[in-house]
């Protein structure tokens, strides 16, 4: 990034202090201006916090990201929307009976029939769930092992009504040690899927304010290495309950699926601190990666994907009027650049 973008971003910091920073960056040699370009920056920054002014006001270069226009057309609000009842009649097996306890684990429902190879059988189990008069009601079930997954994860129950016909029973509460072991005890190599989006939720704009910034055309392959190549990272349980934790923000949200346990959508996503999270499962897991992890993530999104700032329509179209476009839009190479020292 050139050094005149530095000093705009750094808004309201003192005019002097800031000649004083340019002048003695442009008068380093020139074979050893890269080399200490960080220390430059570094430098710049600490008089920019005594300016109040933060570490992504500095990173987020002005027009770094065309915009995109999505329609608010179809959106329902919330409040209207309308809860239909299924009659207990109508639902299939595992929608009416949701619950199961085996060996003193208990699973839920993920309502996926499975058409795959059978594990070894586990033994049998009441099923429970409650009709639409609030009654308790039981049936037997069968559970065989999910193939190539951990029993402790998700099971394959077997109706007694229904033989034949396999559902897939996740244990929500399933919390490994590590990184590595929740990939293995899934399997997720081969059961997990990236969809073509990444988010950037916090991206804060040259003006101060937030956005939602898009990409797409990344590697899956790469993003496995990436996201999950730190295998003995620990898992921290106390993640979404601890208060300690509550001011970590997500830099980098992943939208991924998970078929065989019906999870379509979901989340994994990379943070300010280091983290990992998921809700794989559907209960939040969190492991620490560390924040050099999380800028080789990002540096990779950054520097080969495609971004877009996201924008409804129902948004007054003046307050974006040349992100992304005109002379200061940014490369991709700059743009990289513009973050290059997150996590530092």
């Amino acid at each position: 990034m050139k050094e005149e973008r530095i000093f705009l971003a750094l808004g309201e910091a003192d005019e002097e202090l800031l000649l004083q920073c340019e002048a003695a960056i442009k008068t380093w040699p020139l074979q050893k201006k890269r080399r200490w370009a960080l220390a430059g920056i570094t430098a710049c920054l600490l008089l920019a916090i005594g300016a109040g002014v933060t570490l992504q006001q500095l990173f987020s270069s002005k027009g770094e990201y065309p915009v995109k226009y999505l329609s608010t057309e179809g959106n329902v609000n919330s409040s209207e929307e309308i809860t239909v009842v299924i009659p207990w009649e109508e639902l299939t097996l595992p929608e009416q009976y949701t619950e199961l306890e085996l060996n003193g684990l208990q699973y839920s429902t993920a309502q996926t029939a499975y058409d795959g190879a059978l594990g070894d059988l586990l033994g049998t189990a009441k099923i429970v769930g409650m009709d639409d008069k609030g009654t308790l009601q039981t049936t037997e079930g069968t559970v065989y092992r999910l193939q190539d997954m951990t029993p402790e994860a998700a099971v394959l129950v077997e109706f007694e009504k229904e033989p034949g016909i396999f559902y897939v029973y996740g244990n929500s509460l399933y919390y490994p040690d590590t990184l590595g072991e929740f990939l293995v005890g899934l399997n997720l190599k081969e059961n997990l899927n990236f969809n073509d989006t990444i988010y950037w939720e916090n991206y804060t704009r040259p003006d101060g304010k937030e956005a939602t910034v898009e990409f797409s055309g990344a590697d899956s392959e790469m993003l496995w290495e990436l996201l999950f190549s730190e295998t003995e990272a620990v898992i921290e349980k106390q993640y979404d309950y601890d208060p300690a934790f509550m001011e970590d923000r997500r830099v980098l949200d992943f939208s991924v699926n998970v078929p065989v346990l019906g999870s379509y959508n979901i989340s994994i996503a990379i943070t300010e601190n280091g983290y990992l999270t998921t809700n794989i499962l559907s209960t939040g897991k969190a492991f620490y990666i560390g924040k050099d992890r999380v800028q080789t993530v990002l540096d990779y999104v950054t520097e080969n994907c495609q971004g877009y700032e996201l924008v409804y329509e129902s948004d007054t179209p003046q307050e974006y009027p040349s992100a992304g476009q005109g002379d200061d839009s940014t490369s991709g190479e700059d743009a990289s650049m513009a973050v290059s020292s997150y996590g530092k």
